[in-house]
């Protein structure tokens, strides 16, 4: 079974901190056509202490793992009517990541600065560029159509070395090229308010750098990177019904969904003791998901909105998992049944603010289902948080605010445990 030490219990406090920044620019011509330009920038600085396995409550060796993180995003559109059926819109996208990690010894794992020594040390990078092309085509008064295809090029790359062993990871590629094409339908009902709308698309998402290139433990729990990653790809369908109030200032919106995975990235078990979990994440896997999206927004008085959507999503199944064939039929990892959002808007002269509350269901991290402990490090806890935001507008050309998220400082377990209450400020200039 292992040994049971005091470190299996210790965990001390992660630290994350965002920098955004963003600059947006559009102009409107004189023929109806629209250029919008658009960047924006993510600076994240993450780190968190690991407890030596001889450690106490008082004090004692430890790690720190420092994973700095860089995200910068370019993105063009230009749209234009062509003819009297026609509305073009195309662009292209630029996103460029970086993931540095460092691990240091501590000689107290209560003291991020008593590092005594460098131990681990890795640099990677992503580059995705994508051009998109989209149709607006109005095939009568109430029906339109919408036709789009997205090319993504996207390349990853890192490097580590481990100071305490020796061992090298060179340098290791990955580069795919990805089409992702989409069809949709919206049809005004011939009653008011109404619109009926249905779409179908492929979609993909690549890995994280961290999943590919740096390992993390936290606990009992040690993910090992996998560069060999590829992205997961999607078919996707959804069919939904819109309806307009006008007298009482209700939209309500029903729409069911179905998405079918492939290259679907689950975890696979290297070791699975009571005080030790090794792991890895491979592709191995299709899945399917189907479920039913339910939102309303109402209009409480001219000053305050009320919102609110529900996702249940009763099919989140493991079709097939050469990894590990216990878990064909299984629910997927990380696919709650139940997201819960609900909040008020509000609007007064030169202020706006919002009071929101989540809700997301347990669920697991392992596809074979055996974590049933969800409120540990490892598991993925059922939890629920209230964020707000309070928006002043100075005038036409610049806004300020402030967002408080996880207001009453939840502490939660979603494989790691939760940060805690943060706060956003924001400064928005417009010229």
């Amino acid at each position: 079974m292992g040994r049971i030490t005091p470190s299996l219990f210790l965990n001390a406090e992660t630290h994350e901190d965002d920098l955004r920044s963003f600059l947006d620019f559009e102009h409107e011509f004189a023929n109806h056509s629209k250029l919008s330009l658009s960047f924006n920038h993510l600076s994240r600085g993450y780190w968190s202490t690991l407890v030596g396995q001889n450690s106490t409550f008082d004090g004692g060796p430890g790690t720190s793992a420092h994973r700095p993180q860089q995200l910068i995003n370019g993105q063009g559109m230009y749209s234009f009517h062509l003819g009297d059926r026609h509305f073009l819109t195309t662009g292209f996208q630029v996103e460029h990541g970086t993931l540095k990690w460092r691990e240091y010894t501590l000689s107290n794992w209560q003291d991020i600065d008593s590092r005594t020594a460098l131990n681990l040390t890795g640099d990677s990078e992503s580059l995705t560029t994508s051009f998109f092309v989209q149709d607006e085509i109005f095939l009568t008064d109430r029906l339109t159509a919408y036709f789009g295809t997205r090319l993504d090029w996207w390349t990853a790359e890192g490097k580590s070395r481990n100071l305490q062993t020796g061992v090298v990871k060179p340098t290791e590629k990955q580069s795919v090229v990805e089409i992702s094409p989409k069809l949709a339908l919206v049809y005004q009902a011939p009653w008011q308010g109404g619109v009926l709308r249905a779409s179908a698309g492929r979609a993909f998402r690549p890995p994280t750098l961290q999943d590919m290139f740096a390992d993390s433990r936290r606990g009992v729990v040690i993910n090992y990177a996998n560069a060999s990653l590829k992205p997961e790809t999607a078919l996707s369908w959804e069919a939904g019904i819109e309806q307009h109030l006008a007298a009482t200032g209700t939209r309500l919106k029903a729409t069911f969904f179905e998405n079918r995975l492939f290259d679907l990235i689950t975890s696979k078990n290297l070791t699975f003791t009571t005080t030790l979990r090794e792991a890895t994440d491979v592709n191995a896997g299709t899945g399917i998901t189907r479920g039913i999206e339910l939102s309303v927004d109402q209009v409480l008085t001219g000053w305050l909105k009320l919102h609110a959507n529900y996702t249940w999503t009763p099919t989140a199944r493991t079709l097939k998992n050469s990894a590990s064939p216990d878990s064909e039929g299984n629910r997927m990892p990380n696919s709650p049944k139940h997201i819960l959002t609900a909040g008020l808007e509000t609007n007064w002269h030169d202020w706006s603010g919002s009071l929101t509350g989540r809700h997301v269901s347990k669920s697991f991290n392992t596809a074979e289902n055996i974590d049933i402990f969800h409120n540990v490090y490892g598991g993925n806890q059922a939890f629920w948080l209230l964020d707000t935001k309070l928006i002043y507008t100075w005038n036409k050309m610049a806004e300020f605010s402030f967002a408080a998220n996880n207001l009453l400082n939840e502490r939660y377990f979603q494989s790691l445990i939760s940060t805690g209450r943060n706060y956003v400020a924001q400064v928005n200039l417009r010229f």
